[in-house]
């Protein structure tokens, strides 16, 4: 835990950026940050910390990264980018579970990089 709550291992398998290679892991997918054109927008963490969402990213390897994407993200991405039918037919087939697992792994990727990313100082007045 200390290791990816306070370190820089890979949040999924907790493996150091020294053993594996690491590309990263948008807290917000990467196909909502172009759909939306937010790449260079900005977010105010929690803790009043101002960061482009290009740039909203918690440490992940690779092989975890491209699971996450194969498993989670594009299911999710092709049944959204469909629409609202399409998600209810999901749903009505499949249950919720898939959005449910997104939902949370979105939450705790929030959630980390908050703890990962330093306070902001405060302004001088």
């Amino acid at each position: 835990m200390k290791d990816i709550v306070e370190g820089s291992c890979c949040f999924v398998c907790g493996a150091s950026p020294d053993s594996k290679v690491f590309n990263d892991e948008h807290v917000l997918p990467n196909w909502i940050l172009k759909k939306y054109e937010l790449h260079d927008k900005y977010i105010t963490l929690t803790n009043q910390t101002k960061l482009k969402y290009g740039s909203y990213v918690i440490p992940c390897c690779k092989d975890c990264n491209t699971d996450m994407g194969r498993m989670i993200e594009e299911p999710i991405r092709n049944i959204l980018l469909k629409g609202y039918d399409e998600v209810v037919k999901h749903i009505e087939k499949n249950g919720i579970m898939l959005f449910y697992v997104w939902m949370a792994l979105i939450f705790t990727k929030t959630h980390l990089k908050v703890t990962l990313t330093p306070k902001n100082p405060p302004a001088k007045s």
